[in-house]
């Protein structure tokens, strides 16, 4: 019964609290955000600079993929690339690459 009470006495201390924020608050934050950075015109190079970084990735895993086709299938054609070899159209687990 005694857990009882004090949640009851914890709940109504806690229905009395009226949280606010100080005086000014909306002041600082706003002289905050105004003094930030941010985005400029002179982070556009570095953007530019991590997007060709990203692509130059790109393009070499998709030419390290190519050369793992070859290689281990030893040709470079569309089946090699789906990994699809003696497909005959008869073949149900296959059908649907008829459409």
């Amino acid at each position: 019964m005694k857990k009882v009470e004090n949640i009851d006495q914890f709940m109504k201390s806690l229905s009395n609290h009226n949280p606010s924020f100080e005086d000014g608050f909306a002041d600082r934050v706003l002289r905050e955000i105004e003094t930030e950075k941010g985005v400029s015109e002179d982070s556009y190079p570095e953007f530019l600079s991590l997007f060709r970084w990203i692509a130059l990735s790109g393009v070499a895993a998709i030419i390290i993929l190519l050369f793992t086709v070859y290689f281990t299938e030893g040709a470079m054609d569309v089946d090699a690339l789906f990994g699809v070899f003696n497909y005959s159209a008869d073949n149900p687990e296959l059908a649907y690459l008829n459409y």
